[in-house]
């Protein structure tokens, strides 16, 4: 009878161990950097916001800040875009989103035995290639999985935590590469993830 207790006992510290790989709220901070031909962009930067089955991504820039609010329950999004004085809102319901989202079906993700540590966490690298011939090189940790992970609809199927990432289009002329900066795994406030009720101008 002990060994059973004790084989039981080892089962359930082996499930909760598994349950606190899923990350329930946290904020990453990212680095952007893109590249074409001729020129390369820097000083921009990305912030993901994430508390149980929401998520708001945010892009910076000097110019403009773009915003978007996911809502993992009903499946749908809000965009935000600030420019100036410009402020912009697009609603995006589930269908819609799926629809936007589309050339990702079908990707193929293919992993490799390269890796590199992130912010003390051991990630994998691998390649997501899209049926279009881009494709995303990217790095991932298994040690912790976001609760909310279709904030990039193109790495919803991948196993851990991206904090890495870099796309090219087909022909291979443009690049951008989000870099992991910082994870922080406290509390986010509920109202990050309010949708403004004024000051936007909502377009289709």
């Amino acid at each position: 009878m002990k060994k059973i207790i004790l084989g039981l006992s080892f089962v359930i510290i082996a499930i909760a161990a598994n349950a606190q790989k899923i990350i329930g709220e946290c904020t990453v901070d990212f680095t952007v950097t893109y590249t074409d031909k001729a020129n390369v962009a820097s000083g921009i930067t990305s912030t993901l916001y994430i508390k149980a089955k929401q998520a708001r991504l945010e892009l910076n820039s000097q110019a403009f800040t773009q915003s978007k609010i996911f809502n993992g329950k009903t499946g749908d999004v809000i965009i935000l875009q600030d420019a100036g004085n410009s402020h912009f809102m697009r609603k995006l319901s589930s269908a819609k989103w799926l629809g936007a989202n589309k050339k990702f079906e079908g990707a193929t993700l293919n992993s490799s035995t390269d890796k590199k540590t992130i912010l003390g966490y051991e990630c994998e690298k691998a390649t997501l290639t899209l049926k279009d011939g881009s494709s995303y090189k990217l790095y991932y940790t298994k040690a912790i999985t976001p609760s909310f992970n279709e904030y990039e609809y193109q790495f919803k199927d991948v196993p851990g935590f991206v904090l890495e990432y870099e796309s090219t289009d087909e022909k291979g002329a443009n690049k951008i590469t989000y870099s992991a900066t910082k994870i922080n795994l406290n509390p986010v406030p509920a109202a990050k993830f309010d949708v403004p009720t004024t000051g936007y101008r909502v377009i289709e």
